[in-house]
């Protein structure tokens, strides 16, 4: 009898899992430094999904100097842009992928003028 209730309980618990459809969420998080390693703040960054195009993606600046793009949920290739006003740096891009359910570090350097 308890082998019967246990399996009955797994298989509603599997059910109610694929019945809601949970998407994963992913995290993009960009890196952006000139060429002696400093974090560069203040910088506006673009992430573009390059499947529909896609660029609206909302970010934070932490403490440790990332820009990070999270609760992604499309798979796939995604450009960045890095555009920092003033006239120090060039602006920069990168491009990533994401495959699986994890955190996609990005790491651009922005050159002098």
């Amino acid at each position: 009898m308890k082998k019967i209730i246990i399996t009955l309980l797994s298989a509603f618990l599997l059910t109610s899992c694929l019945k809601d459809e949970v998407a994963f969420k992913y995290i993009i998080r960009v890196h952006v430094t000139d060429y002696d390693g400093n974090n560069i703040k203040d910088a506006d960054v673009t992430l573009k999904y390059l499947k529909n195009g896609r660029n609206d993606y909302p970010y934070t600046y932490n403490t440790e100097g990332y820009y990070e793009f999270t609760d992604l949920i499309d798979v796939g290739e995604y450009q960045i842009w890095v555009d920092k006003k003033g006239d120090i740096y060039k602006n920069g891009q990168g491009g990533a992928t994401l495959k699986e359910n994890k955190i996609e570090p990005v790491n651009i350097k922005l050159e002098k003028r």
